[in-house]
């Protein structure tokens, strides 16, 4: 999972229980804030948002990379600069945080803490998970 957003008041409580799934602080969102759902969307927006740029990117990198000849650089072009790394003085591909792929997000909310516990231990038998689960 590349991005889980928490809405809890309550998250600080279970915080040992999830701390293995990697939830950012800035994805914990209080569910008494109004903006709090248009918050997430705006988040899941971005993410797609990087994941189209990125690929526009990758177009105009094959574009570009077909085109480039290292020995001839009589002129510098925007698009020479666009993959130009000044640090490592190479030109270079685009890249993105989950290297093209769709980002997968979840959401949880304050009721799902107890389930998701019960998720992440083994219990001895079957039944008691199930009653437990079950509530």
């Amino acid at each position: 999972m590349d991005r889980i957003f928490c809405l809890s008041d309550t998250f600080d409580s279970n915080k040992k229980m999830l701390e293995n799934l990697d939830i950012r602080p800035e994805d914990i969102l209080s569910p008494n804030d109004p903006d709090a759902i248009d918050k997430i969307v705006a988040e899941i927006d971005k993410e797609r948002d990087d994941l189209l740029e990125y690929r526009e990117k990758v177009k105009r990198w094959k574009s570009f990379n077909k085109k480039l000849d290292i020995n001839n650089l009589e002129y510098i072009t925007a698009d020479l600069l666009e993959f130009y790394d000044p640090v490592t003085r190479q030109f270079e591909p685009p890249k993105h945080r989950y290297n093209g792929r769709k980002p997968s997000s979840v959401g949880l909310s304050r009721g799902i803490f107890a389930r998701l516990a019960l998720c992440l231990f083994r219990f001895p038998d079957h039944e008691t998970f199930q009653e437990l689960v079950q509530g």
